[in-house]
C-alpha cells in the first residue's frame, strides 16, 4: 500500500500562483474582445505571407527599422499559422505571456527576499499595474513580453548561480539571456543586471575569482556574439533611417529627459484613477510609508554586500531601460491622462515595462530589509500595515487597469467598421493580375493616419484569402508607411505613379525575405489619377466603399494625393518624377 505525501509549502505556492493568474486575467478580461490596432495589422499580414519562420534569424526582417527580433517574429508566425487572422486568440496569447512574466518575476522576488507574502504582493502590484497591463494590451508589444519573460528568468538563474556556482545555472542563464535578446533588443538591460550580479565582490574571494569572473567573461562573450550576429544580419540598414534624422546622442539625451518625466506619471497612474481610487491610493500609500518608517526605527540598516547588490541590480534595470527607450520616448512624447486615447496609452506603456520590474525589485528588497523577520510585536504590526496598504494600492491600480482594458477594447473597435468595409470591397472586386493598385478614398479626418498609413496591411490582414491581393498595392490618397507584398510580385519600375523613397540621393532598399517583399513608396500631389487606367478607386460612404473608378478616370472625381512623410522623404529624385516635384536646390 502506497501513501501520498502532502507538501503544504508546495500546495500554498500553487494556490498563490493560481491567485496571481486569476487576478491578472480578471483585470485584463475586457481586452479579449478588442480589435487589431496599428502594427498588429502589419505583423499579421507579414506572418501570413512569410513562408519560412527561420529566415528572420539569419536576415533583416523588421520593416522600416534596424530592429532584430527573430524569436518574436517566429512566435507571431506560429500564432498566425495556428489561428489565422482570428483576433481573440492573439489577445489570449498576450495575456498568457503577461501572466508568465508575472509568475517568473514572483519567483525572482522570492529568491531575493525572505518574505513569501511580500514577494507575492509586489508581483501582484506589477501584474495589475497600468504599465504592465497596457504593455500586454497592444498585440505588437508581444516582443517586450517575450523578452521580459526570458530576461527575468535569466536574472533569477544568475542569482542562483551566484549562490550555488553550479554549471547548470550558468548555462541556463546564458541560454535564457540569448532567447531574451532574440525576442527584443531592450533585453540588453539584462546584460547589465546579470553582469553586476556576477562581478559583485563576495566574502569568498577565491571562489569569486574562479567562478564569477569566468562567468562574467562568458556573459560578455554572449553579448558581443549577439551584437556581431545582429550586425551581420541587419547592419545599419538605410530603411532604419526612416525613424529619425537627428543625431543619436541628441535623441538619447532629449529622450531620456522626456522618459523620466513620463515614467513618474505612468508609475503613479494618478490621472487614470477615479476620485475614490485616488483617495484609497493616497491612504494606502501613506500607510505603507508610515509603516516602513516606523519599522526602520526598529531596524539596524547595515549595507551588507548582498543587500547593496540587489539594490544596484534593480537600479541598473531602471536606468538602462530608460537609456534604451529614450529614442522612442522622444518620438512619442505623450503623457498619461484619463482623456488620452487608450490605444496610445497602451502603445507608450512598453517604454516603461522593464523599468517597472526594476522598481518592483527595488521596492521588494527595501521593504524586506525594513520590515525584517523579527517576530517582535512592532515588526508584526508594521508587516500587517504594509500588507494591507499594498492590497489597497493593488485594488486601485487594478481598477484603473481594468478600465484601461475596457477603454482599449472600445477605442480599438472604433476602426472595425472601416477596416471590414475596405476588406469587403477588395474581396468583392475583380482584381487585375498585374499592376494591381487599389485606392481607398474619402476617409474622414476622424480616422487620422491610424488607417491611412497602414491601409495595405489592414486589408491584407483581414482578407479571407490573402493570395487574391498579395500582389496589390493598397492605399488611400496618403502615402502609406510601407506595402507588404508577395515576393517578386512587383518591381520599382512597375509601381508608377508611385516611386521608391530616396534619402540622401540613395533609394531606401526594399526588403525581401521568405516570400515577403516590403516596399517603400511615395505618392506625389501632382499625380493625375485619370492616368491610372488599371487602378481601382473606392469611396467610403455611409459605412461602405463604392467603386468610383469610372468617375475618377472621367475626371468627375478629383483625387488629391498627399505625401505624408517627412520633407526630405517627400522628394522625387528626378527621373520619372511627376510634374511639379523637382529636386530641392
Amino acid at each position: 500500500m502506497t501513501t501520498t505525501t502532502f507538501y503544504p509549502e508546495r500546495f500554498s505556492r500553487l494556490l498563490a500562483g493560481l491567485a496571481l493568474c486569476a487576478i491578472t486575467a480578471l483585470v485584463y478580461w475586457p481586452a479579449l474582445r478588442s480589435y487589431f490596432v496599428f502594427d498588429d495589422f502589419t505583423l499579421v499580414t507579414y506572418s501570413r505571407l512569410l513562408r519560412n519562420p527561420l529566415l528572420p534569424f539569419v536576415q533583416e526582417h523588421f520593416p522600416g527599422s534596424p530592429y532584430f527580433r527573430p524569436l518574436g517574429m517566429a512566435l507571431w508566425w506560429l500564432s498566425v499559422q495556428c489561428f489565422g487572422n482570428a483576433i481573440k486568440p492573439q489577445y489570449a496569447i498576450n495575456l498568457l505571456l503577461h501572466i508568465a512574466v508575472t509568475l517568473v518575476l514572483w519567483r525572482l522576488l522570492r529568491t531575493l527576499t525572505s518574505h513569501r507574502l511580500l514577494a507575492w504582493l509586489v508581483a501582484l502590484l506589477f501584474a495589475v499595474h497600468p504599465i504592465a497591463i497596457g504593455t500586454s494590451l497592444w498585440l505588437a508589444d508581444r516582443f517586450d513580453l517575450l523578452g521580459a519573460l526570458f530576461g527575468f528568468a535569466a536574472l533569477r538563474a544568475a542569482y542562483r548561480y551566484r549562490s550555488a556556482a553550479k554549471l547548470r545555472y550558468l548555462l541556463l542563464t546564458l541560454m535564457l539571456l540569448l532567447l531574451a535578446l532574440a525576442a527584443k533588443e531592450t533585453s540588453l538591460v539584462m546584460i547589465g543586471a546579470i553582469g553586476i550580479v556576477w562581478i559583485w565582490p563576495r566574502a569568498d574571494s577565491q571562489r569569486y575569482w574562479s567562478g564569477e569572473v569566468r562567468a562574467s567573461a562568458l556573459l560578455l562573450a554572449v553579448g558581443i556574439g549577439w551584437f556581431g550576429w545582429r550586425a551581420w544580419m541587419v547592419g545599419f540598414s538605410p530603411s532604419g533611417s526612416l525613424v529619425s534624422d537627428a543625431p543619436l546622442l541628441q535623441v538619447i539625451a532629449n529622450g531620456a529627459m522626456r522618459w523620466g518625466e513620463d515614467f513618474l506619471r505612468y508609475l503613479v497612474a494618478w490621472a487614470r484613477l477615479p476620485l475614490v481610487a485616488q483617495i484609497v491610493f493616497t491612504v494606502a500609500a501613506l500607510v505603507v510609508i508610515a509603516a516602513s518608517i516606523k519599522a526602520a526605527t526598529h531596524t539596524r540598516l547595515v549595507l551588507r554586500s548582498e543587500f547593496t547588490l540587489k539594490i544596484v541590480s534593480a537600479l541598473i534595470l531602471i536606468v538602462l531601460a530608460a537609456l534604451i527607450q529614450a529614442p522612442m520616448a522622444l518620438v512619442w512624447p505623450q503623457q498619461i491622462a484619463a482623456s488620452l486615447d487608450a490605444k496610445f496609452t497602451a502603445v507608450h506603456s512598453r517604454l516603461f515595462y522593464f523599468s517597472l520590474a526594476g522598481a518592483a525589485i527595488l521596492a521588494a528588497v527595501l521593504l524586506d530589509r525594513l520590515i525584517g523577520t523579527d517576530p517582535g510585536a512592532v515588526k508584526v504590526r508594521m508587516r500587517m500595515f504594509c500588507a494591507g496598504g499594498a492590497m489597497l494600492i493593488a485594488l486601485s491600480w487594478g481598477f484603473a487597469s481594468h478600465q484601461l482594458a475596457h477603454d482599449y477594447r472600445r477605442d480599438s473597435r472604433a476602426l472595425q467598421p472601416l477596416a471590414e468595409a475596405a476588406t469587403l470591397a477588395v474581396e468583392q472586386a475583380t482584381l487585375p493580375t498585374q499592376h494591381c493598385q487599389i485606392y481607398l478614398l474619402n476617409i474622414g479626418p476622424e480616422w487620422g493616419l491610424a488607417f491611412k498609413s497602414i491601409a495595405d496591411e489592414v486589408v491584407k490582414a483581414l482578407l479571407r484569402d490573402i493570395s487574391r491581393a498579395q500582389h496589390c498595392l493598397i492605399q488611400s490618397e496618403y502615402t502609406p508607411w510601407l506595402h507588404l507584398l508577395a515576393q517578386t510580385s512587383v518591381t520599382p519600375a512597375s509601381v508608377a505613379p508611385m516611386l521608391p523613397i530616396y534619402r540622401n540621393g540613395l533609394q531606401v532598399p526594399w526588403l525581401d525575405i521568405g516570400g515577403v517583399q516590403v516596399a517603400y513608396l511615395n505618392l506625389f500631389p501632382s499625380t493625375d489619377a485619370r492616368e491610372l487606367r488599371d487602378a481601382l478607386f473606392f469611396s467610403y460612404r455611409q459605412g461602405h466603399f463604392e467603386d468610383i473608378s469610372a468617375a475618377v478616370r472621367a475626371g468627375e472625381y478629383v483625387v488629391h494625393f498627399t505625401c505624408a512623410r517627412s520633407g526630405r522623404q517627400c522628394v522625387c529624385p528626378g527621373d520619372g518624377c511627376p510634374a511639379g516635384n523637382p529636386l530641392p536646390p
